[in-house]
């Protein structure tokens, strides 16, 4: 079942698009796993099969998260700033996975024990996607940018309906709900996720919900769509559910209409140095200080973009995604310098303090992040294209065989045996060359929405380290993409995706039929 059907905005022009475009449609069974059965069993952890949706390529998995280790190899060969830890894991040290319908209390490695932090009850928005603190007007000043979520669950229909109505907005409650990763395999989710404020809602006629005199409808006089225009305002850690039966799967399954309520702690009301106003450049960790090592980070990270995007422009890689696919997306990336000019208006003026520079070093890690964010969801929208047409292909030969007229659309159920472990070999054949190209749109955003909480809710003391982390984990996502086209640039023909930055192997990449789809950094009107 999907809890809302989520459509993102090019940053530059707010156009939106579609993911991906599916010649047939398809009806797949998808296992559905209850989370009640784990907690019957409260020493096992478990351990999901993803087979049933890897012709998703969806990356919000449990089972994923815990079986992906970050590879030393992808590291950067030029990397001098920090020493690699052997024992460092981002996947398990910074993403923290729990089960809503249960007490979070036994769950939360770290107990709430901050007299000055200020919890806040808000709804909860469990999604298969990542938001990242991009355009936040409130606390950073930058350029405001919007996000567009199509609500077509019961529950998640009656929130934005109740965060619209005249009745919240006489209490002065505002209209903000918390946006946090949900795992398609466990249905648990992550602990930080990312405040939204709604600023426009409209039904599915194109009536404004937001100007409109209403009070909270029932649920049978609920709109069958309501889109919302949110702004990102701010990170949050997730420290207590209130209504923990709203997030069971029999809920879910039963597509109750109430929608989780929570207590957040607000990344702006914990205490951090920017609150203290302390200076974080005079304290030097080992040989350079935390500003000159996220300036040395800067310039790694742009060099390392820079160059990605020259040998996009080249056509390196171009056999592994869509026709004309790479052409497209790399004609949408910004230049390096259009980063440092849309974070000129926004920066501090006047003293040039540590507080006003990292600030807006932030700004412009947060607005390479979000291009490279777009970028990932392009590789992966372009491989499910690929993978469908495949697929397609497949089970219509498979129809064909069975004898007697074509019914369309072909069903997996109504396929043999045989042919049904035939498309799912295809699926995660396609799955594991996915996860090969380390470009995740999810998990290593998840990561850095952790590191981005953890470097600001943290003492003195313990931050340093984790002030720099969040550009330490960026300037490695870019450096393995860099790493991986320079291979792939060196060998003379194209080679299979899991050869790429591995030991090699037998693995066989699936034909691959040519289709442009409507992805990411895809025009909307674009043919192919």
């Amino acid at each position: 079942m999907t809890t809302a059907c989520l459509v993102r905005a090019d940053m530059a022009s707010g156009r939106s698009w579609p993911v991906a475009a599916c010649v047939i449609t398809l009806r797949v069974a998808c296992l559905i796993v209850s989370c009640d059965a784990f907690s019957r069993h409260p020493g096992v952890r478990p351990v999901i099969s993803t087979s049933c949706l890897a012709f998703s390529l969806h990356t919000n998995s449990e089972h994923i998260a815990q079986n992906r280790k970050w590879n030393g190899d992808h590291a950067t060969q030029q990397e001098e700033i920090v020493a690699t830890r052997a024992d460092w894991d981002p996947y398990t040290d910074f993403i923290q996975w729990v089960d809503p319908s249960l007490p979070l209390q036994n769950q939360l490695d770290n107990s709430i024990d901050d007299d000055e932090c200020v919890l806040q009850d808000m709804p909860l928005y469990p999604l298969d996607a990542v938001y990242l603190p991009y355009g936040n007007t409130v606390a950073d000043g930058a350029l405001t940018e919007y996000h567009y979520l199509n609500n077509v669950e019961p529950r998640n229909l009656h929130m934005a309906m109740d965060l619209t109505s005249s009745d919240h907005r006489e209490k002065g409650i505002p209209p903000v709900f918390c946006a946090v990763l949900r795992a398609s395999d466990t249905g648990r989710i992550a602990t930080v996720g990312t405040i939204l404020r709604i600023v426009e809602a409209t039904d599915e006629s194109g009536r404004d919900l937001w100007g409109a005199e209403q009070s909270s409808p029932s649920s049978e006089a609920l709109p069958q769509r309501i889109r919302v225009k949110c702004v990102v305002e701010d990170i949050a850690s997730i420290c207590e559910v209130l209504n923990p039966d709203a997030a069971t799967s029999r809920a879910r399954i039963l597509r109750s209409d109430e929608y989780i309520r929570v207590k957040v702690k607000r990344r702006s009301s914990t205490r951090s140095i920017d609150a203290k106003g302390e200076d974080d450049a005079s304290v030097d960790t080992g040989s350079m200080s935390t500003m000159e090592l996220i300036s040395a980070y800067k310039a790694k990270i742009a060099e390392d973009y820079r160059m990605i995007k020259i040998i996009y422009e080249i056509g390196v890689g171009s056999q592994l995604l869509p026709l004309n696919g790479l052409s497209e997306m790399v004609s949408a990336m910004p230049l390096v310098e259009d980063f440092d000019a849309k974070n000129e208006d926004g920066e501090d003026g006047g003293g040039g303090t540590a507080t006003a520079s990292e600030q807006s070093a932030r700004r412009w890690l947060l607005t390479v992040v979000q291009t490279w964010q777009s970028v990932c969801y392009t590789w992966r929208a372009g491989r499910q294209a690929l993978l469908a047409a495949d697929r397609n292909e497949l089970m219509i030969d498979a129809a064909c065989r069975n004898g007697g007229p074509l019914k369309l659309p072909v069903h997996m159920a109504d396929l043999s045996p045989e042919d049904r472990r035939n498309i799912e070999g295809v699926d995660l054949a396609a799955q594991h060359d996915y996860l090969q190209l380390r470009l995740d749109p999810t998990l290593d955003f998840q990561v850095l929405l952790s590191m981005l909480w953890s470097s600001s809710s943290l003492s003195m003391s313990s931050r340093l380290d984790f002030a720099t982390e969040p550009w330490r984990w960026v300037s490695r996502l870019l450096a393995q993409e860099r790493k991986r086209l320079e291979d792939l640039a060196a060998q003379p023909t194209a080679a299979p995706i899991s050869s790429l930055g591995t030991d090699g192997g037998d693995d066989e990449l699936v034909d691959e039929d040519l289709m442009l789809p409507n992805g990411w950094f895809f025009d909307e009107n674009e043919e192919a």
